[in-house]
C-alpha cells in the first residue's frame, strides 16, 4: 500500500547498520489502503481508509530487525496536520514483517492528543496481513481504539476483508467488505469518525492495466448505516441510510511508464 512509502515532502537520513530517519510530511502507516489509487486494489477507499489519517508530519526512524522485520517509531503533530494545534505530541512504534512465500504482516500503535485545544489522548491499535492464497490475495484488516472523555470512554473498531483474483495477465476481479463502529461520542467534542454508530459497505470491482501504469477501474459498491448519513434529493441534510453507486475510473502512473520507457532496449 501507498502507506508504506515516502513523500517527495520527506527527507531521508541513513544511519549505521541500515537505520534509517525520516522527517517531513510522509503518508500515514495507519491502515492498509494508500492515498494514491495507483497503489490500492480498489477505485474507492474503504470506509477504514477514509476515516484512518492520510498523512502524519513530524520525525521516524525504522531500523531492521532480522532479514524481513523492520521496527519504525516516531513522534508527530496527529491526524492529518502539517502544524500540531494542541499542548501534546503524537507518538507511534509499529512493526512490518514479510514472510518468505510473500505474506505480509503490519502491526502498529499510535497515540496522542488529537484536535484543537485541551484534548484527550486518543489510543489507537492497528493490525493488518495481506496473504497470497494461491494466485489471489488475501487482506485482513482490523483497527480499534478509544479516548477517554468527560462523558466516559468513546470506543471504536473497524474491520475489513478483502479478497483480489488474477483473471488473466491484464484481467483482475476482487470484492471487499469492511465495517466501522463507534460508540460512546454523545458530548461537546462530537464524533471521532461519523455521524452514526454503525457503518458498513461492500465493493466489487474488476481491474484493467492498459499498459504499464495506465489502470481502468470499474466498480459496484454499497454502504449502509444505522443512521441518515446519504444524500438523496435534498443536498443539504442527509435523509438515507444507505446509497448504491456504480464508478468508472482511469488512473495513470507516470513513474511506472517512465520506468517501462527506460527498461525498453532503444
Amino acid at each position: 500500500p501507498a502507506s508504506s512509502s515516502c513523500s517527495p515532502e520527506t527527507l531521508t537520513a541513513t544511519l549505521a547498520r541500515g537505520v534509517t530517519l525520516d522527517a517531513g510530511v510522509f503518508l500515514s502507516p495507519v491502515g492498509f489502503d494508500g492515498a494514491a489509487a495507483k497503489d490500492n486494489r480498489f477505485w474507492s477507499l474503504s470506509n477504514l481508509g477514509v476515516g484512518l489519517p492520510f498523512y502524519l508530519t513530524g520525525v521516524r526512524v525504522a531500523a531492521p530487525l532480522g532479514e524481513n522485520t523492520t521496527l519504525t517509531g516516531g513522534v508527530f503533530n496527529g491526524w492529518n496536520r502539517i502544524f500540531d494545534d494542541n499542548e501534546g505530541k503524537t507518538v507511534g512504534l509499529w512493526v512490518d514483517h514479510q514472510l518468505p512465500e510473500g505474506a505480509r504482516l503490519h502491526a502498529l500503535y499510535i497515540g496522542g492528543a488529537d484536535g484543537a485545544g485541551d484534548r484527550p489522548w486518543r489510543h489507537t491499535v492497528d493490525l493488518w496481513a495481506d496473504l497470497p492464497v494461491g494466485p489471489a490475495s488475501l487482506l485482513i484488516a482490523g483497527t480499534a481504539g478509544q479516548e477517554r472523555r468527560e462523558g466516559g470512554p468513546a470506543r471504536f473498531a473497524a474491520a475489513q476483508l478483502a479478497v483480489n483474483v488474477p483473471v488473466t495477465e491484464s484481467w483482475g476481479l476482487g470484492a471487499r467488505g469492511d465495517v466501522f463502529y463507534e460508540v460512546g461520542s454523545d458530548d461537546a467534542l462530537g464524533a471521532i469518525f461519523w455521524p452514526t454508530s454503525l457503518l458498513g459497505e461492500v465493493t466489487v470491482g474488476a481491474t484493467h492495466q492498459l499498459a504499464p501504469g495506465v489502470i481502468v477501474r470499474l466498480e459496484a459498491r454499497h454502504d449502509r448505516a444505522v443512521d441518515p448519513v446519504f444524500f438523496a434529493d435534498d443536498p443539504v441534510s442527509p435523509t438515507e441510510t444507505q446509497q448504491t453507486t456504480f464508478t468508472l475510473g482511469l488512473s495513470s502512473s507516470f513513474e511506472a511508464i517512465a520506468r517501462q520507457a527506460l527498461s525498453e532496449p532503444q
